[in-house]
């Protein structure tokens, strides 16, 4: 019997967040949920501040041995998780025209304008394109300062672990959202947490485009429809169902967009869909928000699977 095992280990705001998942013949079992507390948002810009700083690369890598090594561990293995507040992303155009050489140029060029980094600054870039046109295509660009991701991989070399991947939280589950969708409808991904709503949509391998914006308290339901509105208009589409994560969303939320939308509604919660190894591993997990483990959680399961 294939036995695989993996480690999703989530850098969020005040807390670092670990799972870890062991499949055989491809059942997943999670085998731990722990988290730590931490006195530094390394969730967000301070996360690239790091490796430049004797004093916060200490605290973070103290801090990080301390969740990792407090029990054993079965995986070499782990997929970090990011919040997208720490990466940048945008929507841009790129001229159809340019070479190759040109269109990394220009997007470096992006980066630099769009994340004030410092002259020089180096990016891990990825690109999904959105649309293409005569001249020219429109494309989201997400990027991470390599000096970031390569501080991450050595942290976790120290701990003895191989970093598989990085991934930005909203696009992890967008990667489940494009599961439970399907390829026959057009989706909406919609992420709430206190004070922020993104908001993705897709059509099978059609990926429409992303939005993030700022809500008051009460009105992240409006943001979200304005948000799926700005995205959809060039398009025409309609949305044919709609995917729901983050610390306030919850079945209130789902209700409501129900209402609003008139059409099927999912809340993704891996903790009502998982077997745990044994019943106090289970109580410690569900000891936390529905929500809370979430991230870490679709990241291991994601590494079990690309490993099977």
């Amino acid at each position: 019997m294939p036995v695989v095992h993996h480690l999703g280990i989530e850098l969020a705001e005040g807390s670092f967040r670990l799972a870890e998942i062991r499949a055989t013949d491809g059942y997943p079992v999670v085998l731990r949920c722990d988290d730590v507390e931490t006195d530094r948002t390394f969730g967000f810009s301070l996360l690239h501040e790091t490796p430049d700083s004797e004093i916060h690369a200490k605290a973070f890598l103290t801090t990080l041995a301390r969740l990792v090594l407090s029990k054993p561990l079965f995986s070499s293995r782990a997929t970090l998780v990011i919040p997208s507040g720490s990466a940048v992303i945008a929507t841009i155009p790129i001229d159809a025209a340019l070479r190759k050489e040109e269109r990394r140029a220009q997007l470096a060029w992006e980066c630099m304008t769009l994340s004030a980094m410092p002259p020089g600054t180096a990016f891990h870039i990825h690109t999904k394109t959105i649309s293409r046109g005569g001249s020219a295509h429109t494309v989201l660009l997400c990027a991470v300062p390599r000096k970031t991701v390569e501080f991450l991989s050595t942290a976790l070399r120290h701990l003895t672990l191989e970093v598989t991947d990085i991934e930005i939280d909203h696009f992890l589950f967008e990667s489940v959202a494009e599961q439970v969708a399907g390829n026959s409808s057009t989706c909406a991904l919609i992420g709430i947490s206190p004070g922020r709503t993104l908001v993705s949509v897709f059509d099978g391998d059609r990926y429409l485009g992303f939005r993030a914006a700022a809500h008051m308290p009460g009105e992240a339901s409006r943001t979200a429809l304005r948000l799926i509105r700005d995205i959809l208009y060039p398009s025409g589409a309609a949305i044919a169902s709609t995917v729901l994560y983050g610390p306030a969303a919850d079945e209130d939320v789902a209700r409501r967009f129900r209402e609003l939308l008139a059409v099927p509604v999912r809340l993704l919660r891996p903790l009502d869909r998982l077997a745990f190894i044994a019943g106090s591993v289970a109580e410690g997990a569900r000891s936390r928000p529905a929500w809370f483990y979430s991230a870490a959680l679709y990241a291991a399961l994601k590494g079990v699977s690309c490993a099977s």
